[in-house]
């Protein structure tokens, strides 16, 4: 996650697209579904559960490192940023002092 068109924005995104896939896949594993996992096709009935569960544990312990060292940035201030001509970006510009935002209404 580097690179010349990186920052904080587009990172946190990325992140937080990482942190609801682990979610989505621990939904999934509850349900025994491993498909997410590509190498798991061969697996018998008796092992299966294992791979389920040392999956699991192994997600949760993803999910609270990731908390651990990527605290949560809320991004919805500066939504402006990422388009500053979309219908929302009005709203998160209240932060910002009144000459900027009278500047930012003659944009558009």
């Amino acid at each position: 996650m580097h690179g010349r068109n990186e920052n904080i924005l587009t990172c946190s995104d990325k992140l937080q697209g990482l942190i609801k896939k682990f979610e989505l896949w621990q939904k999934e594993l509850q349900k025994g579904c491993l498909e997410m996992y590509q190498r798991t096709n061969h697996i018998t009935i008796e092992n299966k559960q294992l791979i389920v569960d040392l999956a699991q544990q192994h997600l949760r312990m993803l999910q609270q490192k990731f908390d651990q060292y990527f605290y949560s940035i809320n991004t919805e201030q500066y939504d402006w940023i990422r388009n500053p001509f979309a219908t929302n970006a009005i709203n998160s510009t209240e932060a910002l002092p009144l000459q900027i935002r009278e500047e930012f209404t003659d944009l558009k």
